[in-house]
């Protein structure tokens, strides 16, 4: 690349250094400013590094502000993301990235700024938040270096905080069918959440249609989310459409929720066709399903830990990992295995005395 440098004076009198280059497209750039001749040089010299490094981005470039961008990238995705991942992308937008990054020119983010941001989020918010956080301002860092506004993404390398693993709760039998008791007449939400494992939003999506009572089968094919103040249906997490057996127990609770219903009728409603709420059992929360633990006497658990709870009576009861994976909606068998590996390292044991057993038998024989 050529270029020059040459020397102007300013209306009072001082004298100033600019540096001239054609970029890339072979158009005529310059940047004035310089104080002295040596970095007006160096700028140059930058340039040309840059250009044979194909990284070139022009200075003008970089002064462009992230709000602009960021509101112009959360929107692009409006129709692509499920609206419940949208509005949670939206929200930590609002409430986190554009207060602080909004108003800087993308050649003010460093990935230091950027490692002691996600720092701070992460002494005051979970790793869900921090790195959803983080990965907007990545986004928009990225679709700015596609446009050439940024050399490269100063987020890539940015260290999220680990994620700590959560305390789970298995509920023996005995205590779901305590907790089911407790529960009135929403026992039957316990029996198909603790033995069934539907994650709570696909169960609140659960139609009378879903209910095959001559196979005993449910089939599992949507799940009623919250985003924002409104309730969205969506496909099951993966878009994994699948038919889960019915106990006996589940199969009875049924037949008495969906007596006099429709087929398109939700199985648990409001009381007026609506969604049933989401329960907290922390905190002040003052639900349904917080007062059925403290009657049954169980300490504090989140609703999802009946899901657990229902792997963990299959896995106990001799179910083979792929039945499992199949009720719970994993991806893989190696999911499920990784997700309850300490509900299987329960049965080494009766693996090594079945072995005992077999190898006595061929000692003998």
């Amino acid at each position: 690349m050529s270029g020059s440098v040459e020397q102007y004076t300013l209306a009072h009198g001082e004298t100033r250094w600019m540096a001239r280059w054609r970029d890339m497209d072979k158009k005529p750039r310059k940047q004035r400013g310089f104080r002295t001749k040596r970095a007006a040089e160096n700028f140059l010299a930058a340039i040309t590094v840059d250009m044979n490094k194909g990284e070139y981005v022009p200075p003008q470039a970089g002064k462009t502000l992230v709000r602009g961008l960021g509101e112009q990238w959360v929107t692009s995705h409006r129709n692509t993301w499920a609206e419940s991942h949208w509005r949670a992308v939206e929200s930590a937008w609002r409430l986190h990235v554009e207060p602080r990054w909004g108003g800087r020119r993308l050649n003010e983010i460093k990935p230091s700024g950027v490692q002691a941001w996600s720092d701070e989020l992460a002494a005051s918010y979970s790793h869900t938040t921090v790195g959803r956080c983080v990965g907007i301002l990545s986004g928009i860092c990225a679709t700015a270096v596609g446009d050439g506004l940024m050399a490269r993404n100063p987020c890539e390398r940015v260290r999220l905080p680990k994620k700590q693993p959560s305390d789970r709760h298995y509920l023996t039998p005995e205590q779901l069918l305590a907790l089911a008791a407790a529960s009135g007449t929403r026992a039957p939400i316990i029996l198909v959440l603790g033995l069934c494992g539907l994650r709570y939003g696909e169960l609140r999506a659960l139609r009378v249609q879903d209910v095959d009572f001559d196979r005993n089968r449910i089939t599992v094919a949507r799940s009623a989310t919250k985003a924002g103040t409104v309730t969205v249906e969506k496909s099951t997490k993966g878009n994994r459409v699948r038919t889960v057996a019915m106990p006996t127990l589940v199969c009875d609770a049924l037949r008495r929720q969906t007596e006099g219903k429709h087929d398109d009728d939700l199985v648990f409603d409001d009381g007026h066709g609506g969604y049933i709420a989401y329960q907290c059992a922390s905190g002040s929360g003052r639900g349904w399903f917080k007062r059925a633990l403290q009657q049954a006497g169980l300490e504090p658990m989140s609703v999802h830990d009946l899901r657990h709870t229902a792997a963990s009576i299959a896995i106990h009861s001799g179910a083979h990992v792929k039945a499992v994976q199949r009720m719970l909606g994993h991806k893989s068998a190696a999911m499920t295995l990784d997700t309850y590996a300490d509900l299987f390292d329960n049965d080494l044991d009766e693996v090594a005395l079945n072995i005992d057993a077999t190898m006595c038998k061929a000692q003998q024989d």
